[in-house]
């Protein structure tokens, strides 16, 4: 995928959150989703999740590295 499919796919999703011709009986529907859906969200959740635990173990080492060894910027 090149750059200007992703900024056309980007600009797509930017439009689609801001269609708000939904009302309320839309967004409080409780029925049961697709296995597949299910499945893409779940796997959205998890790299989300990772993410989040990736820059906090990273922030956290990098605190500690720089206590420890007392690095100083030039």
């Amino acid at each position: 995928m090149n750059f200007s499919e992703m900024k056309d796919q980007a600009i797509n999703g930017v439009k689609w959150y801001f269609n708000r011709n939904w009302n309320r009986d839309d967004v409080m529907n409780m029925d049961e989703i697709s296995d597949e859906l299910h499945s893409t969200l779940e796997m959205k959740m998890r790299i989300i999740i990772s993410m989040l635990a990736e820059y906090s173990f990273g922030s956290t080492v990098g605190f500690i590295f720089n206590c420890l060894f007392k690095i100083e910027n030039r």
